[in-house]
């Protein structure tokens, strides 16, 4: 796997008000701005201070494999739109 994933505490967790793992649900995240990055389309810009590990944000999105990734860069060549981290 490309990416590791974890899921956030529900309310049964019994840290209760004092869990950490409820950033989402709390909204505990970087202040963002989107900008024009040229030729590349738009870019993601944190407007305040960053530390190592910090939450930035809840990355929303779709984990391909890699044996797709050929398939999907000659269906979408021509879009402007196309996502690859």
């Amino acid at each position: 796997c490309l990416y590791a994933c974890q899921e956030e505490c529900g309310a049964n967790c019994p840290a209760g008000p004092l869990c950490g793992n409820k950033r989402i649900q709390r909204k505990e995240w970087k202040k963002l701005q989107v900008f024009d990055a040229g030729l590349k389309g738009r870019g993601l810009m944190v407007l305040e201070v960053c530390k190592k590990a910090d939450f930035i944000c809840e990355y929303v999105g779709v984990a391909v494999k890699r044996k797709f990734l050929d398939g999907l860069f000659a269906r979408y060549k021509h879009e402007r739109m196309l996502y690859i981290m």
